[in-house]
């Protein structure tokens, strides 16, 4: 499974065209710190609470994904209302090339990418499965919140994606299966996760107690936000020293070798 991941976010990697130079680290050099971009990031994630699963009130342009390109714009039901938003083309790309160059482990799985708004300082992204086949995925962007008089918000932006690439990569069908029959695992809205699936084995180990010790306040909403969010953090912050609940949660990921790989290529080439 894991030999399987890795091969797939390769191929996703080559097929946006962004080209990785992997320069693996040692545990000590992780250890280090981050990058000042990184922490920047971080401070946006802590000021925004909620960066996913609001709903919205519909699309103002709704794009297909092809081999991770944007394809055949079409108005949604809030088009007129937002003519301005329309319009801006060449900010929707510049939203989403900024979405895959931080996610290519989930490009495969992503075929539809929504320009939203819900106004200012609410929610800033969300992915949601397509309604006729649930082993896809499309990502929604709040426009207001992405572009501010024309400039890209990197920082919330960064985060809210690495926050969602946490739930493709643990909801995304190798994960997950999509049936309704009982399931002896971890439930998930989507489906039944596998029994070495990334959020059924971070379910036993940190929620079937219900401790608590969660890197944020917005991830103590679910197993599911509580997983996005550490795995975020996992990708900003140092290799964590202590032994919190929330550190613990931290240092799940760096059981998994593809994980760390996509850490340290995130960490190296675009966060720097």
């Amino acid at each position: 499974m894991q030999k399987k991941i890795l091969i797939t976010i390769i191929l996703a990697i080559l097929a946006v065209g962004t080209v990785f130079l992997v320069i693996r680290k040692t545990p000590r050099e992780v250890r280090l710190g981050v990058s000042k971009k990184a922490q920047m990031w971080l401070e946006a994630g802590s000021k925004k609470t909620a960066v996913s699963e609001r709903a919205t009130n519909g699309a103002i342009v709704a794009y297909d994904v092809k081999s991770g390109d944007l394809v055949y714009p079409h108005e949604g039901e809030l088009a007129l209302k937002f003519a301005e938003i329309v319009k801006d083309r060449e900010g929707h790309q510049e939203i989403w090339q900024m979405f895959s160059s931080l996610v290519p482990n989930g490009i495969t799985h992503i075929i539809g990418f929504d320009i939203v708004t819900d106004g200012p300082d609410d929610s800033v992204a969300y992915v949601y499965q397509d309604q006729k086949d649930p082993r896809y995925w499309h990502l929604a962007v709040d426009y207001v919140d992405a572009l501010v008089n024309g400039q890209l918000q990197t920082e919330i932006l960064g985060y809210a994606f690495l926050h969602e690439s946490g739930h493709l990569l643990s909801l995304n069908s190798d994960q997950v299966d999509f049936v309704n029959a009982k399931c002896p695992r971890f439930v998930t809205a989507q489906g039944c996760s596998r029994e070495d699936s990334y959020i059924n084995k971070f379910y036993r180990e940190f929620w079937l107690d219900a401790k608590g010790g969660f890197v944020s306040e917005y991830a103590a909403t679910n197993t599911e936000e509580d997983f996005a969010e550490s795995y975020a953090r996992f990708i900003l912050e140092p290799h964590p020293t202590g032994e919190s609940r929330a550190d613990l949660k931290i240092k799940f990921f760096y059981n998994f070798p593809e994980l760390v790989v996509l850490r340290d290529e995130l960490q190296e080439h675009l966060l720097h």
